[in-house]
């Protein structure tokens, strides 16, 4: 559905180039689409602290000089002004976004039970939600677990998003050499959440975890002996994000499974396995 995810799938590609480029042992190239990347969407800002944790300096300050370089250029255009009122612009809705002091708010849309973003996951579990509320779906399948005030609801999602990029980071720890084997399931896994950080994060924006999925489905069919353990991780993975769709469950239950995040709940998985 390219009208959906036509933008997200340039994304794709634009880091696709750059995790590519890294395994060529070509770092300022992979710092170009990376910086470009940034400029497109700046969630994928989220590979600069991945490169500098990998030891790899010449793309991460490649991707600064080129992200700067790209947000900058208009000023050609419109001149020093404009280009400065635009940048404050941007600057003030993403901090109205990020200050925002219920999780289940991102400071851009009213709350939707669509976002699949990491914030939005913690907040339907860890909050509850009374008849009316936009979050509330009328339906005998709606169950809702935690009803946390705000603040401690907000203090617990931070708690367990720095306890998942802990992990992550220390399964991440050792740095990357040229064709490295572990680089393509690594650079998936940080594809992944760009766009689960990302304060809207619908359906189509999950195409970023296609990468995850090739790969783990490629080492699943690849093995000379197929793991069972694996194959059965795999298999549930994809019954997560297949199963709910509105072709085969109706618009009312389709919608009901959104609530529940089994989408976030499947690439969380994917970045397990």
């Amino acid at each position: 559905d390219l009208d959906e995810a036509g933008l997200q799938c340039l994304l794709l590609g634009m880091l696709a180039l750059g995790g590519a480029m890294l395994w060529q042992g070509r770092s300022w190239a992979a710092g170009f689409w990376l910086g470009t990347a940034i400029a497109y969407k700046f969630t994928p800002i989220l590979f600069l602290p991945v490169l500098l944790w990998k030891r790899e300096g010449k793309a991460a300050l490649a991707l600064v000089l080129v992200a700067l370089g790209w947000n900058l250029l208009p000023a050609a255009f419109v001149g020093w002004e404009k280009t400065a009122i635009c940048q404050e612009r941007w600057w003030q809705r993403m901090m109205a976004s990020s200050q925002a002091r219920d999780i289940a708010e991102n400071g851009i849309e009213a709350p939707n039970s669509s976002n699949q973003g990491l914030m939005a996951t913690c907040a339907r579990y860890l909050q509850s939600y009374p008849a009316g509320h936009d979050l509330y779906v009328d339906h005998p399948l709606f169950v809702q677990f935690g009803a946390f005030d705000v603040e401690t609801a907000r203090l617990l999602a931070q708690a367990c998003i720095a306890a998942v990029a802990m992990g992550i980071a220390w399964g991440m720890r050792r740095a990357w050499t040229v064709r490295d084997p572990r680089l393509p399931f690594e650079w998936a896994v940080a594809c992944i959440f760009t766009a689960l950080i990302s304060p809207l994060c619908w359906r189509q924006h999950l195409v970023l975890a296609l990468p995850a999925g090739f790969l783990l489905w490629r080492s699943v069919l690849a093995a000379p002996r197929m793991s069972a353990p694996l194959c059965w991780q795999a298999g549930v993975l994809a019954l997560l994000v297949l199963a709910p769709q509105r072709e085969l469950l109706g618009r009312d239950l389709t919608g009901v499974l959104l609530t529940y995040k089994l989408d976030t709940l499947a690439l969380l998985g994917y970045t397990a396995v």
